[in-house]
């Protein structure tokens, strides 16, 4: 979704694909797209399920205010090439237990946190996938 445009704004030569679950979403990030004439992005309206042909095609994979971040993991790790990244946005406090990361073969590369203007805090994590 969303973090993907400033990603493509700061890397414009990056081909990205964004997936947006809520259609209303999907079509303001397609007018958004349009209207700043980014090119080599496309936005689909749908679950990371809804595209299985995506496995294992990216690089890198950005999930952003997931509900259920244990969930989204398995979900966006699918979407990874081995060796690729994926940055998740939770909450402060949320970690996952080293052993369910090996499962997925995964590593914890960095986290940061942030404090929000309304003074509540959020957490992005750097998960690197292992080389298989």
């Amino acid at each position: 979704g969303f973090p993907a445009i400033p990603v493509k704004i700061l890397r414009p030569k990056v081909e990205v694909d964004l997936i947006e679950s809520q259609r209303k979403r999907a079509n303001f990030l397609k007018t958004t797209i349009r209207s700043i004439k980014l090119s080599n992005i496309q936005c689909f309206h749908g679950r990371v399920a809804d595209f299985p042909e995506f496995v294992g095609k990216y690089d890198f994979v950005t999930l952003r205010h997931v509900v259920e971040p244990k969930l989204s993991l398995h979900l966006g790790v699918r979407l990874l090439r081995d060796g690729g990244s994926l940055v998740l946005q939770t909450s402060r406090d949320y970690f996952f237990q080293p052993d369910f990361l090996d499962a997925l073969l995964l590593s914890l590369t960095d986290e940061i946190i942030f404090e929000g203007s309304d003074n509540s805090h959020s957490k992005v994590m750097v998960l690197k996938r292992s080389l298989i």
